[in-house]
């Protein structure tokens, strides 16, 4: 009833009411079942995963804990979904 024609809306409930606004460029919201944050730029957008690295040398090793640092820290931040 309420949500009919309002797909792709943001939805809010206030006194009792479902109020809808249609979304616009630049905003941001928090899927809390994703765990991430989606964007609206022409539509809502959200970051894919991200593999970590492996294989390669020693030399490489420091390079690859500084990478999956940021990858957790990307994560923890809403930007990139966890695995």
């Amino acid at each position: 009833g309420d949500w009919t024609g309002q797909a792709g809306s943001i939805a809010g409930r206030q006194s009792g009411n479902w109020l809808f606004a249609a979304p616009r460029n630049g905003m941001a919201v928090l899927d809390q079942s994703a765990g991430q944050v989606k964007r609206y730029v022409d539509g809502w957008t959200a970051a894919s995963s991200v593999t970590e690295p492996s294989g390669g040398t020693v030399v490489d090793t420091e390079a690859r804990a500084a990478i999956s640092g940021l990858v957790a820290a990307l994560v923890a931040g809403g930007i990139l979904p966890s695995v």
